[in-house]
């Protein structure tokens, strides 16, 4: 796959590269795969937040999680 890019980024790239002593080949791959981790993060995220919205998804406050880790630690678990 091959990609054109602005001059202002490749301008940007290969300041980053010359910084980094990476190739723009590199720099941009692990740019991409950071990016598609984010978007598998974020789209993960709002499947979460659909199924507690639908009340599919138990969810508890900080204090509710804090007195149950309490109640353990207090029991010796």
């Amino acid at each position: 796959m091959i990609i054109s890019t602005p001059a202002e980024i490749d301008t940007r790239l290969q300041s980053l590269s010359e910084v980094t002593k990476q190739p723009p080949e590199v720099l941009i791959r692990g740019i991409l795969e950071d990016a598609l981790e984010d978007w598998e993060d974020y789209t993960d995220a709002l499947s979460r937040c659909a199924e507690v919205d639908a009340g599919l998804m138990k969810v508890y406050s900080l204090s509710e999680v804090e007195k149950h880790l309490d109640e353990r630690n207090a029991m010796g678990n």
